[in-house]
């Protein structure tokens, strides 16, 4: 993902992130950060997407 400004809250379940373009909500099953630089605006996540909303 790019554009990233923060991850607000996280679990395995459950991503809601705040972009340039706006919120977002990833949910799935054993999600997990692999990478995130809020600098650069990358985030890269790791598991099993459903949704994205």
């Amino acid at each position: 993902m790019t554009a990233v400004k923060e991850i607000e809250r996280f679990d395995q379940e459950e991503f809601y992130v705040k972009t340039s373009q706006g919120n977002l909500l990833i949910r799935g099953e054993e999600l997990k950060v692999v990478h995130l630089d809020v600098d650069k605006g990358l985030l890269t996540l790791e598991g099993n997407v459903k949704l994205l909303q």
